[in-house]
């Protein structure tokens, strides 16, 4: 009987009809370009600033972060040099209005000690080539906090045991989670506010990739991306399967939930901490952006499909409010205002119930690549260029 119900649950979830719930004919505005930032590979809306970073390679790969305000200048810019190789791939603030950066990093060298006796002949004077520095690999989880001015506050780190690449970070008043892909598959890793980690939990193959992270109040995680693989007894259906996972304190996998459709590939790329989910729907037929909201037991509470093709992207917005951001392939009906080309990002702005109530565009913006809302201020979208265009800052006051 409990096997029929998971079975029941799963196709109940893969079949929910999608709805595009608009209560009255939308006209798009324009949203205002902040910055070009070609450099910039992710972002945060923080209070009346947005904080971008961008990893650059000197002697060492370093890390550069920049803070503006919402008029496009610059209040701040940081180098994060340890002296060491260090890569940043996600960011998120805490209720204090600090800066956590999550990445990966290169253990330090083991200094040598080896003592040379003696002396080399050389009688025919030929030079040597001094070697060239191997750079280690990056094996290390790094977190890296700073103050609201920019202030490195804290570094913290833990040894993950092989090279990984972080794809998410999620903090909470107890403490900020990172999620990520290893060899041989997914990590998952805790730490409090002082930097004490938890034991790594690990699972899946290469064919799993987790791209959002949540804590849960209980002390767990909520997991939202997409896997082609079997998960606790979950085969994939479609070529790739959307997956929302439940991990418990403990690191168990409680509960898999697979978005399928046969023949096509899907992926949930993009998750707030309460469940609003945004994904792509792609197969031979069509491509679409998938906008659901969850409740914590992974059920759809409502749904909708837009044609869309690339990168999506999603926040939370005021009073209960959510905002999608993805590409455009064809005019969106009902909708008028900024004209919008092929391959041009919007972003939409959902009402808890489901219903689009506003949407933003710009004709310079592309695919997105990140969006974040600060509460009481605005929201900010990094994208792509489009054409010979660079990658682009908007921002949206909506207070």
């Amino acid at each position: 009987m409990k096997r029929l119900l998971i079975i029941f649950i799963c196709l109940a979830l893969s079949n929910v009809q999608p709805s595009f719930a608009a209560t009255k004919p939308i006209v798009v505005k324009e949203i205002a370009l902040l910055a070009t930032d070609a450099n910039a590979e992710g972002l945060l809306a923080l209070g009346n600033q947005v904080v971008t970073f961008a990893n650059q390679s000197n002697a060492t790969a370093d890390i550069s972060i920049t803070s503006r305000d919402t008029s496009g200048l610059t209040v701040w810019t940081k180098v994060i040099d340890s002296g060491r190789d260090e890569i940043a791939s996600a960011i998120a603030a805490d209720g204090k209005g600090a800066v956590w950066l999550a990445g990966v990093s290169a253990a330090a060298a083991t200094p040598d000690t080896t003592t040379v006796v003696g002396t080399v002949s050389n009688p025919d004077g030929v030079s040597t080539e001094k070697p060239q520095v191997t750079r280690r690999d990056l094996t290390e989880i790094s977190l890296w906090q700073l103050s609201p001015a920019g202030e490195l506050l804290s570094t913290y780190t833990t040894t993950l045991g092989t090279a990984g690449l972080v794809t998410a970070v999620s903090v909470s008043t107890s403490g900020v989670s990172v999620v990520g892909s290893k060899i041989g598959g997914v990590f998952v890793v805790s730490a409090s506010a002082t930097g004490v980690f938890s034991k790594v939990i690990s699972f899946g193959t290469s064919k799993t990739t987790i791209n959002s992270i949540a804590r849960a109040s209980d002390g767990g995680h909520y997991l939202v991306g997409s896997s082609a693989e079997t998960l606790v007894g979950k085969k994939p259906v479609g070529a790739r399967d959307g997956v929302l996972i439940k991990v418990s304190k403990t690191g168990a996998l409680s509960t898999v939930v697979r978005s399928s459709a046969s023949g096509a590939s899907r992926s949930w790329n993009c998750s707030t901490a309460n469940l609003f989910s945004v994904g792509d729907v792609k197969s031979s037929k069509s491509s679409e952006v998938a906008i659901t909201k969850f409740t914590t037991s992974f059920t759809p509470t409502w749904t909708m499909r837009l044609p869309s093709s690339g990168a999506n992207a999603c926040s939370i917005g005021a009073a209960g409010s959510f905002h999608a951001a993805f590409t455009q392939i064809s005019a969106i009906k009902g909708f008028s205002g900024v004209k919008a080309s092929k391959g041009q990002g919007v972003i939409l702005t959902i009402d808890s119930k489901g219903s689009i109530t506003g949407a933003v565009s710009n004709s310079a913006m592309g695919q997105p690549l990140a969006l974040s809302y600060s509460p009481g201020n605005g929201v900010a979208l990094l994208a792509s260029g489009i054409g010979a265009n660079p990658s682009s800052i908007f921002y949206l006051k909506t207070r």
